[in-house]
């Protein structure tokens, strides 16, 4: 899961904790009866994971309304927001405890010897779930690129490019316009390109290379 779909079924629980039915919660995440089952299935099982919380890994609708006091109450504790890998998982509970998830600044500030302890070319996704997890807690470690990183990158690029245009001799070339896509990676560029009385209008296309 990603922070977007651990908070989502947190969403759903706390929907649930408030007396919405599976069937409404269902409509309003534009999802199945099932999906909601199965996430407030996955809420339980996370917090059991990360807290010292004393329900069963549930769907049952009754049990949830049941658990609610202490489900509310364990929601607020810290748990990751993010997917963390299986093997990166088993590290960190080895290395700083069953309750890793609270000791973020801890685990931000051992980052050198976490990188030692994978290898950099087969376990490439266990590091960098680790690192988008200490990222979505407000710790940067190693070369983690953030949304908002990025985001601010794309609009600097986006807004410089726009201005651009060169005329020399019979040519010329003119940014109409530049626009994100639905790739997070990549930018779109419209040009007018001129040579004399002959006009084209073309895409370029810029991306961002893996760091």
């Amino acid at each position: 899961m990603d922070t977007s779909t651990v908070m989502r079924n947190v969403a759903i629980m706390q929907e649930v904790l408030s007396g919405k039915s599976y069937g409404e919660c269902a409509k309003k995440f534009n999802m199945s009866v099932a999906s909601v089952s199965n996430s407030i299935r996955t809420t339980l099982k996370l917090l059991r994971e990360h807290t010292d919380i004393d329900v069963l890994e549930s769907s049952s609708y009754g049990y949830v309304l049941e658990k609610q006091e202490e489900i509310k109450k364990y929601l607020l504790g810290p748990f990751p927001k993010t997917t963390i890998t299986p093997s990166a998982k088993r590290f960190l509970q080895e290395r700083f405890g069953k309750y890793y998830a609270r000791e973020t600044g801890k685990v931000a500030a051992a980052w050198m010897d976490i990188t030692k302890a994978f290898n950099h070319f087969s376990a490439q996704r266990d590091l960098s779930s680790i690192q988008r997890w200490l990222a979505s807690e407000g710790h940067l470690v190693g070369n983690i690129l953030t949304d908002a990183m990025l985001d601010f990158a794309w609009e600097a690029l986006k807004e410089r490019l726009s201005s651009i245009s060169a005329d020399q001799g019979p040519y010329s070339f003119v940014i109409q316009k530049v626009e994100r896509t639905g790739w997070k990676t990549k930018l779109v560029v419209h040009a007018e390109i001129k040579q004399k009385g002959h006009q084209v209008v073309r895409r370029f296309s810029i991306d961002l290379m893996p760091g």
